[in-house]
């Protein structure tokens, strides 16, 4: 009982991957009393599932301070139309129609008289436009505050972006108009990417230039 006791709170003291060496140099040494000969397999196989645990918590790691760094070299920029010069205008313009109109395949008009109206936030690296939204006080588009066109470039897709743009986007449209509702009208493929951010459906699936789009709102 003693022995079963100390194993007990020894294992329990270590972390996973310390249970699984243990584990694996107990049982290894219990076949090798009972006359067995498989210790060398079971510690091989528990060493492996040890570095591969350990691998992908490393490699986890690693990506998390990637996207961190390079998410810290952007630099973001919000105006209104007026202050947005020629040339960041373009790059707005730019960005939207590579993404929204070539990359879509979709034809639509995109300078539709509501950038006027708007505020436009912007993550600039050195002097490129990687990410962008057009932010709509209450009463513009909806009732309820709103965020469109959100874009981020091609190249800089799966590095946390997007998230990053859509999170700064909604803290500023509280650190503008107050904590007030937000309301979207979100392509349907992204709806779960919504709903991470706290979006609720509120409306049936409708076409968009052809597009399936969704109503959605943050309360």
């Amino acid at each position: 009982m003693y022995f079963i006791s100390n194993f007990r709170h020894t294992y329990l003291s270590f972390g996973f991957s310390g249970r699984l060496i243990f584990g694996a140099r107990f049982f290894s040494h219990r076949f090798r009393i009972s006359g067995l000969h498989s210790s060398y397999s079971v510690q091989i196989l528990c060493f492996d599932i040890w570095y591969l645990l350990n691998g992908f918590r490393v490699l986890r790691f690693r990506i998390f301070i990637i996207i961190h760094q390079f998410l810290m070299l952007l630099q973001w920029t919000l105006k209104t139309f007026d202050e947005l010069s020629l040339n960041e205008l373009y790059k707005i313009l730019q960005l939207r129609m590579e993404v929204f109109i070539v990359g879509q395949h979709c034809i639509f008009q995109d300078a539709d008289d509501k950038d006027q109206k708007a505020w436009h936030l912007c993550a600039w690296k050195e002097d490129q436009l990687v990410a962008y939204a057009r932010i709509f006080a209450p009463g513009e588009l909806y009732h309820e505050a709103s965020i469109g066109r959100v874009v981020n470039a091609v190249q800089v897709r799966g590095n946390g972006v997007g998230k990053a743009l859509m999170q700064r986007a909604i803290d500023t449209v509280y650190q503008l108009f107050g904590k007030v509702p937000i309301q979207i009208g979100a392509q349907f493929y992204l709806k779960l990417f919504y709903e991470n951010m706290g979006f609720v459906q509120k409306s049936d699936i409708y076409l968009e230039d052809n597009i399936e789009h969704i109503k959605m709102i943050l309360a």
